[in-house]
């Protein structure tokens, strides 16, 4: 189960490649570090025409390109190139420190919930004092448990009781900047206007605390 993710590159045949980086236990509580590869990091760019109107809208949709990378830093950098002429892009968060925001939302990879590794290798010793295991597995292998549990009786009495504590919590952000990065402390025009945090064991619906932090007085939740 993820509970802490990071961007991260390795150096292949001397090209710095990407590489989405999990910590978290194991189903027998040991701790693990999980390397996720085969990840490009890219952005599209709209083909640019000069067709009339009255042709352009039958196709319904625009032509775009595809920028693919090596590392989510060079994509930072080309696609600012690219802006620098005007050119209308997509898929274009412009952030190179969380980046495994876009990348888990577009692969739809599992973070708050458990996941099966298929297909990886492993080392058991790490030597490091943070983890017992480092996995390292394709970004196709890495699934869901949910949609991919296996059939065996061990593993589902383990997950049935599964102990483990999560506390959520979402941040919701507003700039009147609206460049489509990440709101910053340092920016008047950035602000942060609602902390919403719940604690629960893990499976249970009903949580043990639910705190919600607004920037506006307001009266508290009752219930």
């Amino acid at each position: 189960m993820p509970n802490d993710v990071e961007d991260a590159f390795e150096y292949v045949n001397n090209v710095q490649t990407y590489i989405l980086r999990i910590y978290g236990p194991l189903i027998n509580g040991q701790k693990a570090r999980v390397d996720i590869t085969g990840i490009k990091p890219f952005f599209d760019v709209a083909v640019p025409d000069n067709e009339p109107l009255s042709i352009f809208k039958p196709r319904l949709e625009k032509v775009y390109i595809r920028i693919i990378t090596w590392n989510h830093y060079d994509r930072r950098q080309i696609l600012r190139k690219v802006r620098r002429y005007e050119m209308e892009t997509a898929l274009d968060d412009n952030t190179s420190k969380h980046y495994h925001r876009k990348i888990t939302r577009e692969k739809k990879l599992p973070l708050s919930e458990r996941a099966i590794l298929s297909g990886y290798n492993y080392n058991s010793d790490t030597g490091s004092p943070h983890y017992s295991y480092s996995f390292r597995v394709s970004v196709d292998n890495y699934q869901s448990l949910g949609e991919n549990k296996p059939d065996d009786q061990v593993i589902t009495e383990t997950l049935s009781h599964d102990h483990t504590l999560v506390l959520t919590w979402n941040i919701e952000t507003y700039s009147t900047r609206k460049m489509g990065d990440l709101p910053n402390a340092k920016n008047n025009e950035d602000r942060v206007f609602m902390i919403c945090i719940t604690i629960h064991w893990k499976d249970d619906p009903k949580p043990l605390k639910r705190i919600c932090l607004v920037d506006v007085e307001t009266k508290s939740d009752p219930s």
